[in-house]
């Protein structure tokens, strides 16, 4: 068993795998989500966690049956879950890539943060050529492929180099096209 201090929320017990991934059932999901020692949500949170301990600090996980961009429902896979997405906002600490990153093993476990850091860059944003000072350069983004899952993190900045908010989506490999190119029409590189 690892513990991370990670959250501002307190601390993180790494103990188990990951037990509830998208392209499982709902119900599946949302038990992994209710007995999760480090989401631990209220007993009114099925499929959405939110937790805050101030206006200027908050954490969500969501489990979704809609993919990231535009919501489109397979008639087959309706109640199956297709994303998970978890989000931070954050005042006082930065949300880093690596706090994302730290997050997304406390709850996954150390095989999806490998499958993660492994995972080949297939989209990334703003190009370049955009001033971090412009409002397009204070937001930025990926779009990865692993050997296992797709994955969505982006961060917004108040200032260059000064991350409030972030967010990392974890989904199904075979939807990583969509999501790119939803992604892309959002923000384009030339």
């Amino acid at each position: 068993m690892k513990i991370y201090p990670l959250l501002w929320f307190g601390t993180l017990v790494l103990a188990a795998p990951a037990g509830a991934l998208p392209g499982q059932p709902e119900p599946v999901v949302a038990d992994w989500i209710r007995t999760h020692g480090v989401l631990s949500p209220a007993p009114h949170e099925r499929l959405l966690v939110r937790k805050s301990d101030t206006a200027a600090r908050r954490f969500e996980f969501e489990a979704s049956a809609t993919l990231p961009g535009m919501a489109a429902f397979p008639g087959d896979k309706a109640n199956i879950i297709r994303s998970e997405r978890l989000s931070f906002f954050d005042l006082a600490n930065p949300v880093t890539t690596d706090r994302l990153q730290e997050t997304l093993r406390s709850i996954y476990g150390p095989e999806i943060m490998m499958d993660f850091a492994g995972a080949t860059v297939v989209y990334r944003y703003p190009p370049a050529t955009i001033p971090p000072e412009s409002t397009l350069g204070l937001i930025r983004g990926e779009i990865r492929t692993g050997s296992s899952f797709g994955y969505w993190w982006e961060q917004v900045e108040r200032a260059p180099g000064q991350p409030h908010s972030g967010r990392l989506v974890i989904f199904e490999k075979a939807n990583a096209d969509k999501i790119q190119a939803e992604i892309a029409r959002r923000y384009p590189n030339p």
